[in-house]
């Protein structure tokens, strides 16, 4: 099919307006759809409408069309006008009116995000028909078509985007289906510690915008479908096929969080009476306005809903941490999942497409006489709760109280990584309950399933294996939660393509079933942007050469600077292997030995073998040791160097100079770790050495206090703050305090 030759176009865009007069009217109702209806037409017009957008938009550019000329390339609604024209590519739903049905029963088996492409002559015209499953499928298989034409979206925005210019534009003969590896695709989004003002930091988070209309749309464009929902702009997300999940551990506590106001009007407590009347019963522990506030707080109205800690006292939480709500409590629960509805109907849950559960960050079980009588695991506890909440939700979908069937995720992490011990409900929901795997500690300086990784990374592998095999009693999905970027890396530039080329595959060939990772950042992100592409392109298709697709990623993102980049990107990703155990280990244990806390760096605890100061092999463990890892840095700084002393076109300078930029977080970071080790193992020198570490340290910290993290995923965007080696700074820098 000829779209077009020397800028005359010879192509129309057949699409669904709906009710709108116009395809872009059509394209921009996302404000006007309820997202959470039972009846999706609205919602297939306006995706399917904006897929036929970003087709029309894609084609112009590439063949070099004036898009601001309506009559270029138009998209139209079947019809006479439709009679004009010779092409045709027709998008979405559309394709089910009369001769195209038979590609919606060839669908029909695919998973939901599946999407056909088809061409031949249909009703007498050269046509293309793509079909998505569902209304994200076919923007998926347009963005397929387009990929296919050499469009690459490497980032957000302009510098990420890679479209290229032909005169002539033609299409051959299309016969292709595909559906993804993985169900669910994108990222995970924590409240975690937010920096509202230089080092004033607060656990509660930013509560909205962690993205922007260009990082969503980069997502959609590779098939990510994956978010939390407090962003702004959730409706285009929607619009977008990214699903939304509200939750996790903070959303637990404040739930039923202890120091809120009691919202009944309890028999024993005298207010104003114009509190709806008390439904539960007083409990035996009950002692009143014990703060004197003169209201009740929920604490205050029923201790006996919280946790008894292994000490034998009641926690009442205020951050996600600590000990879980008493299990036991009918009443308690009772509570909690009737503000579990509300926040689904009408609080910040109100556009969720799931319900993520989590228990506290780490958080121990109630240790009281009730739940410790009943002999069972920590696993055993959370699906048996998980279970009454999926029953509840289910409940109250039926009785209209919530306008929507939300499914439940909860997780596989720290005290409930052990298996179920008691077999399940028969009608324990499988289909709307998700556990999630996620391995916390793990060390990327090994593949996950390296055998020889045994201190961190073979007890992490078993625990999958232990959920994936057959005589695990829970039978339901699983999804993995990577952690490309941990709090605890603090946004350093990071590269894990050999790990993630071997890992993802494993993952799915494993019966996961999707995957995310914490915390992506969304803008000038510099080489991390690999991590976000590769993630992407490898669940979609897990089989895929992922020796091309570096290929390809370097080769049209730096053009002339491409072998150059790939020997910095390889040299970073080799220094930048073993960050868990220095990071994680290393970075406390130099902070404790200068506050007098212990004697020495190393040994590190957990991974000592994976880090030694001077370069150490094994047999097992094995990893780049530091004085070899900061050699390794210092040679990524002159590949750096060189490259960017040649001459460069402008924007493939900017995508250097932004990776650089990143850079030089690491190579300051890592140089104030290496300083201090030496301050601290030549303390009472008086040497030149000593002198040499004094002064780099010094350089180090304010130069990382004037350096801004741009983009922070957790917002601590000082990155001398980031370091987390303010205490040793302090003690070894003379008083240094930035």
């Amino acid at each position: 099919m000829l779209i077009s030759d020397n800028g005359n176009a010879r192509l129309a865009i057949v699409t669904d307006f709906g009710d709108y007069a116009d395809n872009a009217a059509a394209a921009g109702s996302e404000d006007l759809v309820d997202w959470n209806s039972r009846d999706e037409r609205a919602a297939t017009v306006c995706t399917e409408a904006f897929a036929a957008m970003e087709l029309r938009t894609f084609l112009c550019r590439i063949a070099g069309l004036d898009q601001s000329d309506s009559t270029v390339i138009p998209i139209l609604e079947p019809g006479d006008k439709v009679m004009e024209v010779d092409n045709v590519i027709v998008v979405g739903q559309t394709a089910g009116r009369n001769i195209y049905r038979e590609l919606d029963r060839e669908i029909e088996s695919a998973s939901g995000d599946a999407f056909i492409i088809r061409s031949g002559r249909l009703d007498g015209k050269n046509t293309i028909v793509i079909r998505g499953k569902t209304r994200s499928g076919t923007l998926y298989g347009v963005y397929h078509l387009l990929n296919l034409l050499g469009c690459r979206w490497y980032a957000p925005g302009p510098d990420g985007e890679i479209i290229p210019r032909r005169d002539r534009l033609v299409l051959g003969n299309l016969d292709i289906t595909r559906q993804p590896a993985a169900e669910i695709r994108g990222f995970w989004v924590s409240n975690g510690k937010v920096e509202a003002e230089v080092n004033d930091m607060t656990w509660e988070g930013r509560l909205t915008d962690r993205g922007d209309d260009a990082f969503f749309t980069w997502m959609a464009r590779n098939r990510l479908n994956f978010f939390w929902n407090r962003e702004e702009e959730w409706r285009s997300m929607k619009k977008l096929g990214i699903g939304l999940t509200a939750g996790e551990h903070v959303t637990y506590y404040e739930l039923l969080r202890a120091d809120k106001p009691y919202p009944y009007d309890h028999s024993l407590f005298h207010d104003d009476g114009s509190l709806p009347e008390d439904p539960y019963p007083v409990g035996d522990e009950y002692r009143g306005d014990l703060d004197n506030d003169g209201t009740l707080s929920y604490a205050e109205a029923h201790p006996e809903w919280y946790g008894i800690t292994r000490e034998g006292e009641r926690f009442f939480p205020v951050r996600p941490f600590g000990t879980n709500y008493c299990t036991s409590s009918e009443s308690g629960f009772a509570e909690l999942m009737k503000n579990i509805i509300v926040y689904l109907r009408n609080g910040d849950g109100h556009n969720a497409d799931t319900f993520s559960f989590w228990p506290l960050d780490g958080g121990e079980w109630c240790s009281c006489a009730r739940c410790s009588a009943e002999d069972k695991n920590d696993t055993d506890i959370l699906l048996e709760l998980v279970y009454k909440i999926r029953q509840g939700l289910k409940q109250a979908y039926h009785t209209g109280e919530l306008d929507r069937d939300i499914p439940v995720h909860s997780l596989i992490y720290v005290q409930t990584k052990t298996l179920p011990s008691r077999e399940l409900p028969a009608d324990f929901d499988y289909d709307n309950i998700v556990l999630t795997y996620f391995p916390i500690g793990r060390c990327y300086a090994h593949n996950f399933n390296d055998t020889l990784c045994t201190e961190v990374n073979c007890k992490y592998l078993q625990v999958l294996l232990d959920w994936s095999s057959e005589s695990c009693l829970y039978r339901g999905k699983l999804l993995l939660g990577e952690y490309y970027n941990i709090s605890g890396f603090r946004d350093l530039p990071l590269v894990f393509k050999t790990t993630m080329a071997n890992d993802i595959p494993f993952y799915l060939n494993s019966g996961i079933a999707g995957l995310h990772y914490m915390h992506p950042s969304i803008a000038e992100m510099g080489v991390r942007r690999l991590i976000n592409y590769q993630l992407a392109q490898t669940l979609w298709d897990p089989e895929l050469d992922t020796d091309q697709l570096l290929d390809d990623y370097f080769n049209s993102l730096y053009g002339p600077a491409a072998p150059a980049m790939k020997e910095f990107y390889d040299l970073l990703e080799t220094a930048v292997a073993n960050v868990k155990a220095w990071r994680y280990y290393l970075r406390p244990r130099i902070n404790a030995v200068a506050s007098g806390r212990a004697d020495s760096i190393f040994p590190i605890p957990v991974m000592k073998e994976h880090l030694h100061y001077q370069a150490c092999s094994s047999e097992t463990d094995d990893a780049l040791d530091w004085i070899p890892m900061i050699e390794k840095i210092h040679q990524c700084r002159s590949a750096l160097d060189r490259i960017l002393a040649a001459d460069l076109p402008p924007a493939l300078r900017r995508r250097i100079e932004e990776d650089e930029y990143g850079f030089q977080h690491l190579e300051a970071s890592t140089d104030l770790f290496d300083s201090l080790i030496i301050l601290i193992t030549q303390q009472g020198s008086a040497g030149a050495e000593y002198d040499r570490a004094l002064l780099r340290a010094r350089k180090a910290a304010e130069f990382l206090g004037s350096y801004r993290i741009k983009s922070p995923a957790l917002g601590v965007a000082n990155a001398y703050e980031a370091t987390d080696l303010v205490e040793a700074c302090r003690i070894l820098l003379a008083g240094y305090d930035k």
